[in-house]
């Protein structure tokens, strides 16, 4: 994976759509899947705008539990406030006729997946004097035809056989139509049952997903699956786990629990996750967090670096790490403080640039989901490599125009002013000029969001590489004008807004128009400067990209100047 904080974002379609839930509140869904209606809860942080794409964790909770009391234990709406994603608490299937358990809520909500429902006599999830007939989901009764196979008295399965990862993709796919996602990166967590399948969704959607990280949970003894591509993962047990425990314990052979059931144990699964993240020869190393101590938590594993083979590629990691703390079967710290502030730490720091959107990937072998590396000319060999471009970016000073009709740059004045409000609770960052349409902090200036309208004298620009990565800009036109940037200062293009001079921005003028005999007009574009060495991330470049700008990937450059849009 992609340092995410190096990497580029890729916007989805919901992008520009008003947030159905209100910012700053969790509320309840409903989606219908496969002919059955499913609910999850979503907490939208205040911050969000729909112009900027923002990351998506799908929680799962554990057995009998639910969504409401997996947010309240994760501790993930805090964490989301705080760094601006957005959280699906995900409620399991609940299929059990039998009387409530005491174990939970009362409820028998649960996730199929990592062999809870897959026992057979060769393959025993429990032990001979384990199991529980009231275990017994309705979607699992077809399974009760051999000894250790159903879920009888004798049987080991005790979840529900519902599809589990049909639910997970639908919600995914929901939320990119309807919120500002950065698919790139999308991620998974969960906690007992929920850390089994979060396992288990890592294996089935590793091409999608950019990071998971379950809590107290592994699979059961022999239903280890693996990722098909590598996928970096954080697994957190309690060293006095005895519900799902990490190693072999005094109950039966292997990492049997309490209860008789048999579990996986996580040596035996990182084991196999290595190999998949192809770092089975590298030696386990201490993986520092800023929890280290807390509860005398220890984290160590492998950080699986690859140097791929693309032009101008850099190492990359796929990390496999497991923390263990001085506790029991709960999320880590038995804090959702701490463990939202764990799992966060370890998910934001990885991006899938491969992953466009609804389970759609680049080619294993583009190379435009590398690192960004140094080299002057990178952007313009990997976008080449690409798209067969015949001119060098980096020497371009002719470029085409998207004119709009007037009928496209008119938008609802309560759309508008609903996007407005969310971008004044964003906090840390200043409005954007929005043009002369609709302004906000700067009326009546230029470079502004082409989703609210421009200014007579600018046209829609954009800067296009692929159908998930559009920049858009309201451009000055002018009849006079001097090709250059900031070593032309005199450039004949019109000043930003005073209250975006602060932030090292400077205006770049290009030629528009390919025919050499045709009456040459120029276009004037926003850009961002840069204070640290090109090898550097530099986040002073990128806070100062107005935000309301940043309507896909095309923020400020980390590794050179690119127009905003």
């Amino acid at each position: 994976m992609v340092d995410a904080r190096l990497a580029r974002s890729i916007a989805a379609l919901g992008c520009l759509t008003p947030a159905s839930a209100p910012p700053g509140r969790t509320v309840n869904q409903d989606i219908l899947v496969n002919g059955v209606t499913r609910s999850f809860l979503l907490h939208v942080p205040l911050s969000y705008i729909p112009t900027f794409p923002v990351p998506l964790i799908v929680s799962h909770h554990g057995w009998t539990s639910n969504a409401s009391q997996d947010e309240t234990s994760s501790g993930l709406s805090i964490q989301s406030e705080k760094h601006g994603f957005i959280v699906a608490y995900l409620n399991g299937y609940n299929d059990n006729t039998h009387p409530p358990t005491l174990l939970g809520d009362g409820g028998w909500e649960s996730w199929n997946g990592g062999g809870t429902v897959n026992s057979t006599e060769n393959k025993k999830g429990c032990t001979w004097w384990s199991g529980n007939s009231n275990y017994c989901y309705e979607s699992c009764k077809n399974r009760r035809s051999k000894l250790w196979t159903g879920c009888d008295k004798s049987g080991c399965d005790w979840t529900t056989c519902f599809d589990s990862t049909s639910f997970n993709t639908a919600v995914l796919d929901l939320l990119e139509d309807q919120y500002c996602i950065d698919t790139t990166r999308e991620y998974a967590t969960g906690q007992s049952n929920g850390a089994i399948y979060t396992f288990q969704i890592g294996a089935s959607l590793s091409t999608r997903l950019a990071a998971i990280a379950p809590i107290s949970g592994g699979f059961m003894q022999g239903y280890i699956q693996t990722p098909s591509s590598p996928l970096p993962v954080l697994s957190v047990t309690g060293t006095e786990d005895i519900i799902v425990p990490a190693n072999w314990t005094i109950f039966g052979g292997g990492a049997t629990s309490v209860e008789g059931w048999i579990y996986s144990g996580i040596s035996p699964v990182f084991k196999e996750w290595e190999i998949a993240n192809q770092c089975e020869m590298q030696d386990p190393i201490h993986y520092p967090t800023t929890l280290d101590g807390f509860q005398d938590l220890y984290c160590w594993g492998k950080l699986c670096k690859q140097k791929k083979s693309c032009p101008f590629a850099k190492e990359v990691e796929y990390p496999v790490v497991r923390c263990a703390w001085t506790g029991g079967h709960n999320y880590f710290g038995n804090s959702g403080r701490a463990n939202g502030h764990l799992v966060w730490e370890f998910l934001s720091k990885f991006s899938n640039p491969n992953h466009l959107g609804k389970g759609k990937t680049l080619s294993k072998t583009e190379c435009v989901h590398t690192n960004l590396t140094s080299e002057p000319n990178m952007f313009t060999a990997i976008m080449a490599h690409k798209f067969n471009l015949t001119e060098p970016i980096k020497d371009m000073t002719t470029v085409e125009v998207e004119r709009e009709s007037e009928k496209k740059k008119v938008v609802q004045q309560k759309d508008a002013e609903k996007i407005f409000q969310q971008e004044r609770n964003f906090k840390g960052y200043r409005l954007n000029a929005t043009g002369g349409n609709s302004s906000v902090e700067c009326p009546g200036f230029h470079y502004g969001n082409p989703f609210f309208g421009c200014l007579a004298d600018e046209e829609v620009f954009t800067f296009r590489i692929d159908h998930f990565n559009v920049g858009r800009i309201c451009a000055p036109k002018r009849r006079k004008g001097k090709v250059g940037g900031y070593r032309t200062p005199n450039n004949g293009c019109p000043p930003p807004c005073e209250t975006f001079l602060s932030r090292r921005l400077f205006t770049t003028c290009l030629a528009a128009g390919t025919n050499s005999q045709e009456r040459q007009d120029y276009i004037c574009l926003l850009t961002c400067d840069r204070a640290m060495p090109s090898t550097s991330v530099d986040f002073f470049a990128d806070t100062a990209c107005p935000l309301g700008l940043r309507m896909s990937a095309f923020v400020c450059s980390k590794y050179f100047t690119r127009a905003l849009g």
